[in-house]
């Protein structure tokens, strides 16, 4: 695939330079997600790591609703985590190696009315946030009444932007408690994160900013948006919780 893609890198960068290019590792199954990626760099070669993201695919088959083999058990659950968690590590070690970004571009598609299904899919977010990947989930019709079940566990609390280096982001889904760790580059800038009021913070949020920087709460957008200004290197800790 590797001559492929710088093909396509090519192509894509003779009109357009700037763009994050997604590429992938073998899918097709989830014994593929516990190798490592082929990938010895990506696209175009490293001098575009900070434009590609490796992205990646990963399942469950118990709990797949396409597959779904039921009764779902807390053995079940524990297979799946360990499973699922060591897939997404052998991903992580990718991205590093690789010193790039990662998306994990495929994870879901189970019965979102089970609570083991919907916790499994809360600790593959999690690992996620821990490894700094990106997410989007497969597959969710959108109800037009809002009532999606598996739209709580969707609409985290999460950095859009960050002026800085991020060190860690953590959400807890049950208390909906978020830290955002980062290092500034002693420049003043703004550090928007994703706050939903709907499902996380129906009374408000609780804001404190620890290492230099003010907040804006916008409940319309569900944004809190930090306005910086600290010295270079300072490590700025941003803690949001419900009222």
């Amino acid at each position: 695939m590797k001559p492929f893609y710088d093909t396509l890198n090519e192509a894509i960068r003779s009109i357009d330079n700037s763009t994050i290019i997604m590429y992938e590792p073998a899918t097709g199954g989830n014994v593929q997600d516990t190798f490592s990626a082929g990938f010895d760099t990506g696209p175009g070669g490293e001098k575009y790591n900070d434009r590609n993201a490796l992205s990646y695919h990963i399942y469950c088959p118990p709990m797949q609703t396409d597959i779904n083999v039921k009764p779902h058990t807390d053995k079940v659950e524990t297979v799946c985590e360990k499973f699922n968690g060591w897939q997404i590590g052998v991903r992580g070690e990718d991205t590093k190696r690789l010193k790039t970004a990662g998306i994990l571009s495929e994870f879901g598609a189970v019965d979102v009315s089970d609570p083991l299904s919907m916790k499994l899919m809360d600790f593959t977010m999690d690992q996620t946030d821990e490894l700094l990947h990106s997410w989007t989930y497969w597959y969710m019709h959108v109800a037009e009444d809002g009532s999606n079940p598996d739209a709580k566990n969707m609409a985290r609390t999460y950095a859009r932007k960050t002026f800085g280096v991020v060190e860690s982001m953590k959400f807890d889904t049950a208390s909906a408690d978020f830290k955002l760790t980062y290092v500034g580059n002693g420049a003043a800038g703004e550090t928007e994160i994703f706050v939903s009021k709907q499902y996380n913070y129906p009374n408000g949020v609780n804001v404190s900013v620890a290492g230099g920087g003010d907040f804006v709460y916008d409940e319309a957008k569900g944004t809190v948006t930090v306005k910086q200004s600290s010295a270079a290197g300072e490590t700025i800790t941003v803690t949001i919780t419900k009222q």
